[in-house]
């Protein structure tokens, strides 16, 4: 019959909800409410099929396809990284209110978002098997013996992250001028990292002390949130904006600029390579072997027990910066407008 033999298919369901209420209390005041939530489900799979794994030892052959087989040279076969499945959920709470008040306009508002991620991931589960030609010249011909380059394994990973944001800016548009406009604002966010709902983390922590890296878990160091998320809190992220617009002499020709200082909040990287793939929860292993003598044998497969904590060798492991220091963007630019005859600007 006709089998799927590398790749997937992707399908999603995306909802959401958002509600709005404007209030005008007078002329110069002026507030929003606003609610909104997400959801977004997607799955990732080989569809049904006979063909479920080709005899390899050790391998997960409870879904369609068989283990990846990568021949340096020639197409890549069989699946890797595949079922997947992701439920994103997310709530936002949102307020502001805006003052006219001669040369200043004044703004104030609050965001909270509630965010949630559950991930499931096959991972390496199925196996992978590289040949190089390393033994014999010819990767095709490695493969048709059997003698692989490398090859690795996982159990499958799990996460449930939740966490919540809140950040505030206030904002001051004043125009000092008929020529001169600034922009005056500061904002402030309380982005905690995630954790996990089930604990099912860990870290390996090369940054309490790099002569002694060890395995952290959830509550080892005590109860709070930088022990249950084995990442640092950071309470300081100030985030002042400034801007400006001012006309030269005619009316005719504008200088705008603009800095400010951005920061990156992510419950989460891609790829899952967050704490959720560490030991005791998660196993990955990747073996090699030597130039000349083969030991990693395709029709043997892996040993029985090699993701076993106990057995297992070569293992992966992540280690995720236990520091509270976000990723942090200094953005600025300027520019000049200019009005041709036309009213065309550049």
């Amino acid at each position: 019959g006709n089998y799927v033999t590398t790749g997937a298919g992707e399908v999603s369901d995306s909802k959401s909800l958002v509600a709005t209420h404007n209030a005008v209390w007078s002329p110069s005041l002026v507030g929003t409410i606003r609610g909104g939530w997400n959801r977004i489900e997607w799955d990732e799979a080989v569809p049904s099929q006979g063909l479920r794994g080709i005899g390899i030892p050790g391998v997960d052959a409870t879904h369609p396809g068989f283990s990846q087989i990568s021949i340096t040279g020639y197409r890549t076969l069989g699946v890797s990284n595949t079922p997947n499945s992701d439920d994103s959920h997310n709530i936002q709470l949102s307020a502001d209110l805006s003052k006219s008040s001669g040369a200043h306009t004044l703004k104030t508002g609050v965001q909270a978002y509630r965010l949630g991620v559950d991930f499931l991931s096959s991972q390496r589960s199925s196996g992978i098997f590289s040949f190089n030609g390393q033994y014999t010249g010819d990767p095709f011909a490695d493969f048709l013996l059997g003698y692989a380059s490398s090859a690795s394994l996982s159990t499958w990973a799990r996460l449930n992250f939740r966490t919540l944001y809140v950040h505030g800016f206030v904002q001051d548009d004043w125009r000092v001028s008929r020529r001169l406009t600034l922009n005056l604002g500061l904002r402030y966010e309380f982005s905690p990292p995630p954790v996990d709902t089930n604990d099912a983390i860990a870290n390996f922590d090369l940054d309490t002390d790099p002569a002694s890296p060890r395995i952290v878990l959830p509550g080892d160091e005590g109860d709070g949130r930088a022990s249950r998320s084995l990442q640092g809190v950071n309470h300081r992220q100030f985030a002042p904006r400034v801007g400006f617009a001012y006309a030269l002499p005619g009316d005719r020709t504008v200088l705008r600029g603009g800095a400010g200082i951005f920061y990156g909040n992510l419950i989460t990287v891609g790829g899952m390579s967050s704490p959720e793939i560490n030991p005791p929860h998660h196993l990955r292993i990747s073996q090699t072997t030597d130039r000349t003598v083969p030991s990693i044998f395709l029709s043997r497969g892996f040993a029985e027990g090699a993701l076993t904590p106990a057995a297992a060798r070569d293992v992966n492991l992540v280690s995720w910066d236990r520091s509270s220091k976000p990723s942090t963007a200094y953005q600025w630019n300027l520019n000049v407008q200019r009005e041709l005859p036309g009213r065309v600007v550049i």
